[in-house]
């Protein structure tokens, strides 16, 4: 406070070299997961994330906190105060879960090429498997961070088809096989879930927990038989949340379900968006899809095929961009 302190009549600061430097905080976080809890305890600092600071620094800033689940918070907010829409992102790292992030890069690049910029994180549940992957692009003066990621380099098997999401800007990004491409703007970050693909409707995110699945959902089931995807999911009665799913091809919603869908038109997968308002602190969910009774894909004049037989024949000479496959 002032006159002590060197900022005079602020609590808070940018672009300081010693204090909230998003990039140091990532390095350091980066550089000692392999000793914290093993050799001495090195949780995270303070968080803060409410109105005036950036929206950039406050996604990266949680999207660390929210990979690093085993060190306690220590929220510098005053969270009866808070812009609610600061407040809804807070909240998207409770409940603390467990485990810490591993850098995938912080031996290939040296302090001057911009030190780390990817924490990947696997997590597994009773009803599924995936990866979260924090890119980062932090360095000071740093241009665009472009890069094609391997699957295998990620741990990941390079020979199957990974759906992709990306949390902050809810997109689905497509299915690949072998890598996917990443491009992160100065100051920026992206955290993707890379999940398998799976020939039925499967949950690919969430926009309830920076986890997207383990904190928020507790069961999840496909019935082949009833062509049915149930489950339940559990927040604090009086939130809400948006569940997300992929469609295939050969399935549609009957109208009665209160869903958003939306074709993505390059590989014509159906992304779903479910909302939930939790009445109670758990909620069930349930779909029952059918199948469709033909192969149309567009309109006569719309595209330059209008089945599902001449669109695979379109791509034999049209492949999709960026490495996307079809499943």
């Amino acid at each position: 406070m002032y006159p002590k302190s060197n900022w005079q009549n602020a609590i808070y600061c940018m672009h300081d070299r010693h204090f909230a430097d998003l990039h140091a905080f990532l390095q350091n976080a980066a550089a000692l997961w392999f000793y914290n809890r093993k050799v001495f305890v090195n949780d995270l600092n303070v968080l803060r994330i409410d109105l005036p600071i950036p929206l950039k620094f406050v996604q990266a800033a949680l999207t660390v906190f929210g990979l690093f689940a085993h060190s306690p918070i220590v929220f510098g907010d005053d969270i009866t105060r808070m812009a609610p829409e600061r407040l809804s992102m807070l909240k998207r790292l409770l409940p603390r879960t467990e485990g810490g992030a591993a850098p995938v890069d912080f031996f290939t690049r040296t302090a001057d090429e911009g030190g780390c910029h990817l924490l990947k994180k696997f997590i597994r549940t009773d009803w599924d498997e995936y990866l979260l992957l924090g890119a980062f692009n932090t360095a000071p003066g740093a241009s665009a961070y472009e890069e094609k990621l391997d699957f295998a380099r990620l741990g990941l098997d390079e020979s199957k088809a990974w759906r992709v999401f990306e949390f902050w800007n809810g997109e689905y990004v497509g299915t690949f096989r072998g890598g996917f491409s990443v491009n992160v703007p100065p100051g920026e970050c992206r955290l993707y879930r890379i999940s398998a693909a799976r020939p039925h409707p499967w949950l690919i995110s969430t926009d309830m927990h920076i986890e997207q699945g383990r904190a928020e959902i507790k069961t999840l089931r496909w019935d082949e038989a009833t062509r049915t995807l149930s489950g339940v999911a559990t927040r604090p009665a009086g939130e809400t949340g948006n569940l997300f799913f992929l469609m295939p091809r050969d399935l549609y919603l009957p109208e009665n379900y209160p869903v958003n869908t939306m074709k993505e038109v390059i590989d014509m997968q159906t992304v779903m968006s479910y909302r939930i308002d939790f009445v109670n602190s758990e909620e069930h969910f349930e779909f029952r899809f059918e199948k469709k009774d033909n192969d149309l894909l567009a309109h006569k004049g719309w595209l330059p095929y209008m089945t599902e037989s001449e669109w695979l024949e379109y791509l034999k000479e049209h492949p999709l961009p960026g490495g996307r496959v079809i499943e």
